[in-house]
């Protein structure tokens, strides 16, 4: 399995395509200036309107105000508040989107000269049928024009609109559990729900690790970006599966992948993340399972999904991969080295709920060590030298139980992602080029843009030993 891995750097310039690894990387959270450009949905085609009137275009991912200036880097404004505080002032992002062009879609009137006056019945007759006829190309250039925008929205690009909900959502909004509370997949008092006690005990090598993360290259001075806010394409779909979607056999994949995909249900209009890695999660709540795909592609003259890497997790389980050697379901089993579908991003509804519920995976900027502690079972990571501080993909760190999130002035949506991690923490999943959380992305799923918290509202609380905290490694805050 292969990953297009661009990256950037602490400053977020363009990075070499790449680093060298034993381990594939398949769930980078790299945030690029340029990501690759899936292809447009019908669903997108048959619901996008465009205005006749000049106005800006947007970029690969969300629209803008033309009344709202151009921010300094990492502050932009997005669409789709519902009523949401707007977000305090941030750290520049520039690089976390794409500027805005001059407008497009105008349609000008062809220009008529006015004839010479005649004084005959008959030219007056050819002056009536020369308007008639001007009038007529006037309103089939109009009607040409509407159905070209329709086709081909935004120039030809695939540029989608967002903000305000301007289709269906491909598939229902996640469901409640029996207290009324978002949905969480997992028992419990799997590692994935347990909570970590405040007197938890710390990694020996804490200080050192903590150093790495907001110093080493590509940390970014250790601050946790939100990838999938703003414009940003590095989010992670979600959908949930109904008995009547189709079923496919998703092509591409290696022989021993789950036999699950041989007869997955996907939503029709689903759509992947819009960039390099594809990634895509999907819920089968009535089989009992989610599925994470990498690479995931539909292919619409064929009717068929194709993926590079797969991995299904049963939800009444602890959702430990198998190889693990712990797990309590041996159909758990995949290619993303002990990630799932279901912690590897931020699901909206949580958040919006205040009720983020489970560890949460992130990518570390800077690269991870070449070895891994449970519950991962590899690591993309290359750092052989463990002088020079660099973590084991699967360590897990929160945020201190001593700090009063509320007094801090984050932004509402930042805040409750702050709450989850402070009692359940984060788990570093693979390395990205850029230390980043990834947002559910409501864009893909046909909803719109519906954050609007801004991809740096958690740099207030940089990967330093003011804020965290460092598990011991192969910590389990499940264990008796």
């Amino acid at each position: 399995m292969t990953c297009d891995q661009t990256g950037q750097s602490a400053g977020f310039s363009p990075q070499p395509q790449g680093r060298p690894s034993r381990t594939p990387r398949c769930q980078s959270q790299r945030i690029s200036p340029a990501p690759a450009h899936p292809g447009t949905s019908p669903r997108m085609l048959a619901s996008t309107v465009v205005p006749l009137r000049p106005a800006p275009t947007t970029d690969k991912t969300v629209t803008r105000s033309p009344d709202v200036a151009t921010p300094p880097p990492w502050k932009d404004p997005t669409d789709g508040s519902r009523g949401i505080p707007e977000a305090p002032a941030g750290r520049p992002a520039a690089l976390y989107h794409d500027g805005v062009g001059d407008g497009r879609g105008t349609i000008r009137a062809p220009a008529s000269g006015k004839g010479q006056a005649s004084t005959t019945h008959r030219r007056a007759r050819k002056s009536s049928g020369g308007r008639l006829l001007v009038a007529l190309l006037l309103v089939s250039a109009l009607v040409v024009g509407v159905l070209l925008a329709i086709g081909r929205p935004w120039g030809g690009d695939d540029k989608r609109p967002t903000g305000h909900v301007t289709s269906p959502a491909v598939s229902p909004n996640a469901p409640l559990d029996a207290r009324g509370r978002p949905y969480r997949p997992f028992r419990d008092r799997s590692w994935w729900n347990a909570p970590v006690p405040a007197t938890a005990p710390h990694d020996p090598n804490e200080a050192q690790v903590l150093n790495y993360l907001s110093t080493a290259p590509e940390s970014g001075n250790g601050c946790l970006r939100l990838a999938g806010a703003q414009q940003n394409r590095w989010g992670q779909p979600a959908y949930w599966a109904q008995p009547s979607d189709r079923e496919y056999a998703v092509r591409g994949l290696d022989g021993d992948a789950p036999p699950e995909l041989k007869h997955l249900r996907i939503p029709t209009g689903a759509e992947s993340a819009g960039n390099s890695d594809g990634t895509m999660t999907v819920y089968d709540l009535q089989r009992g399972y989610v599925v994470l795909l990498t690479d995931a592609a539909y292919h619409s003259g064929s009717d068929t999904w194709s993926a590079s890497g797969a991995t299904v997790t049963y939800l009444d389980s602890d959702g430990l991969l198998a190889a693990t050697g712990r797990s309590d379901e041996p159909r758990n089993i995949g290619s993303h080295r002990g990630n799932n579908g279901a912690t590897s991003y931020v699901r909206y509804d949580m958040v919006q709920a205040g009720d983020v519920r489970n560890v949460l995976k992130i990518a570390s900027g800077p690269e991870l060590a070449d070895r891994a502690v449970f519950p991962m079972t590899g690591s993309d990571g290359d750092i052989t030298d463990p002088s020079v501080g660099a973590p084991p993909e699967g360590l897990r760190l929160r945020l201190k139980p001593s700090i009063n999130l509320p007094a801090l002035g984050l932004h509402p949506q930042a805040l409750a992602i702050a709450q989850g991690m402070q009692k359940y923490g984060v788990y570093l999943g693979d390395s990205g080029g850029t230390t980043a959380l990834k947002l559910e992305d409501t864009r893909a799923e046909g909803r719109g843009q519906l954050w609007t918290v801004t991809a740096d509202d958690l740099c207030t609380l940089p990967l330093t030993a003011e804020f965290w905290d460092v598990l011991p490694e192969g910590y389990d805050p499940s264990a008796p």
